[in-house]
């Protein structure tokens, strides 16, 4: 009997002890993690897979629909394009991904999907010397739907590519 006491006595410290250890909380550790220097470094292939997908999805759209389709310059035209397609099972879509700046709203990419086929618009500007308008101009049509060319006389390039990076519109420069 004595000894089924004091086994009884150690089951009850061993199991008080045991609920302590388990249930009382320890000091969180806060660890300041700086992220990878790699998070910082732009992907300088993503447009080019952009363009890459965006095409192939204009061939699955061919297939499809046996029309031969090219992402237009205007955005509104592709959205013409879209509602002339008369099949009562397409699901279609538009979403537009649009960024608020100081100066109002821009357009980053326009996506157009019929049923699993997503065809993407994004804003781009190219070097034109025959154009008249001027590099703002032209990027703010860009951003609001409408790619267009501007001539860039005394403008700094370097300058026009960082702002056209920053607003996220593609420029294209002699032809390229």
């Amino acid at each position: 009997m004595k000894l089924e006491f004091y086994a009884f006595a150690i089951f009850i410290i061993s199991l008080f002890a045991l609920l302590t250890l388990t249930l009382h909380k320890k000091p969180l550790t806060e660890e300041e993690v700086l992220p990878s220097p790699s998070v910082f470094v732009k992907n300088p292939y993503k447009r080019l897979l952009e363009k890459k997908v965006n095409e192939m999805n204009q061939q699955l759209f061919f297939l499809e629909y046996n029309i031969s389709i090219k992402i237009p310059e205007n955005s509104k035209q592709m959205e013409k394009i879209l509602d002339g397609i008369k099949d009562p099972r397409a699901l279609k879509q538009i979403t537009k991904r649009v960024w608020h700046y100081w100066w109002g709203y821009g357009i980053e990419n326009i996506k157009y999907k019929v049923k699993h086929i997503e065809l993407v618009w994004y804003p781009a500007i190219s070097i034109s010397t025959s154009s008249n308008l001027t590099f703002g101009d032209a990027l703010y049509m860009a951003l609001n739907g409408e790619n267009s060319s501007f001539n860039l006389n005394k403008s700094d390039i370097e300058l026009v590519k960082m702002i056209s990076e920053k607003y996220k519109v593609e420029i294209i420069i002699d032809g390229k």
